[in-house]
């Protein structure tokens, strides 16, 4: 009966859950969702529904909102309404800002995040704020605001760790704490505090390391990676780049992967060996264009870099000018900042006539 293949997917999906399979988990509660929809349309089922809907968010996100990811958000949300539930209502919230973040559209998803995150924070909903803040604070790293994401992540890593719930998922693919430690460790490094933030990173791979949690390690180095790159340490970003590179499954963390190839190619980058820094950032890209997500105006800005130490200013041009673009969109001020110079430099080392339009995109970029 359909009933009892809900029921066997349903379970199917909940215990693959903790084994990392993404896309198993995905399919189990996709399947639980063909199910149940096929039985006679009732409170209950429609509360069923919006239940598997929202465990589909964690492999959603960890999996870059594959397929029909969006619709099942929108059903989600439009079932919580009907029924008045306000709590799942905040939940599907975030998962379309967590949607609109790996769609670029980084204002919408911030407008979309900021609201859950302030419903659940003003009834002190530690659940809520859990997987709410793992997302949001992703949204602020999309963004390069590391300053609100250095006040809002210490906030839910405290209620986790005061409550002693730091190893629970809170209905997501991967653990919140690990994932807000690391991205703090990031954010501390981002407005200059390396030391701390280098201590908060080593914190998320031990917390990580002890569960046996490859996912989460392999996003911990990757942190731990941007950190030494904005050190300007290109050997330690590239050991910890190659470590969640060694982490990291091609079918779990495929997001994970996006960002170390990158890191790694910085890593080379930094130690003058360009060939290899644009082999891995294509890399990186590539496997973006394959998850389906928009290139990152940052990862954009750092390909012109190598580019432009290649001599390859038609390409470093067209980075630039597609990094200032996504960059203004993103609404992110210090990738904004830089594809702006590195425009400017592009076009004066093409046409030294342009000096003058050149030195008005550095000038801005500067501000």
């Amino acid at each position: 009966s359909w009933e009892k293949a809900y029921q066997y997917l349903k379970l199917s999906g909940d215990k693959t859950l903790r084994t990392h399979s993404r896309w198993e988990v995905f399919r189990f509660y996709r399947e639980a969702l063909e199910a149940l929809r096929k039985l006679p349309e009732s409170e209950e089922n429609k509360r069923r529904e919006v239940d598997v809907r929202l465990s589909l968010m964690g492999p959603m996100m960890s999996l870059a909102f594959p397929e029909d990811s969006l619709e099942i958000l929108q059903e989600g949300e439009r079932l919580s309404r009907e029924l008045g539930d306000a709590r799942s209502l905040a939940r599907f919230r975030g998962g379309f800002g967590n949607y609109y973040t790996t769609q670029g559209d980084r204002s919408r998803a911030r407008e979309y995040l900021e609201d859950a995150f302030q419903a659940a924070d003003k009834v002190q909903d530690l659940d809520l704020m859990a997987s709410l803040g793992y997302q949001i604070c992703t949204m602020y790293w999309g963004q390069g605001d590391y300053q609100k994401l250095a006040e809002v992540a210490p906030r839910v890593i405290a209620l986790l760790e005061s409550t002693q719930r730091e190893s629970q998922f809170f209905g997501l693919s991967s653990r919140p704490y690990s994932i807000l430690v690391s991205s703090y460790g990031l954010a501390l490094a981002g407005i200059g505090k390396f030391p701390e933030g280098q201590a908060q990173c080593e914190k998320a791979i031990r917390f990580s390391t002890k569960l046996n949690d490859s996912g989460d390690i392999a996003y911990a180095e990757c942190m731990y990676s941007f950190l030494c790159v904005y050190q300007g340490d290109g050997k330690r970003a590239i050991e910890h780049a190659e470590q969640a590179i060694t982490d990291a499954d091609p079918l779990q963390a495929a997001a994970a992967l996006f960002i170390a190839w990158h890191c790694l190619g910085f890593g080379h980058y930094l130690l003058g060996d360009y060939e290899n820094a644009l082999k891995y950032m294509e890399k990186s890209r590539e496997i973006g264009r394959d998850l389906g997500m928009p290139d990152v105006s940052i990862f954009l800005a750092n390909l012109c870099g190598v580019y432009i130490e290649l001599g390859d200013l038609e390409n470093a041009r067209s980075c630039a000018e597609k990094a200032l673009e996504l960059a203004q969109k993103e609404q992110n001020k210090y990738s904004e900042g830089l594809s702006s110079m590195r425009l400017g430099l592009t076009l004066v080392m093409q046409d030294k006539s342009r000096l003058a339009e050149a030195e008005g995109y550095i000038l801005r970029g500067m501000k």
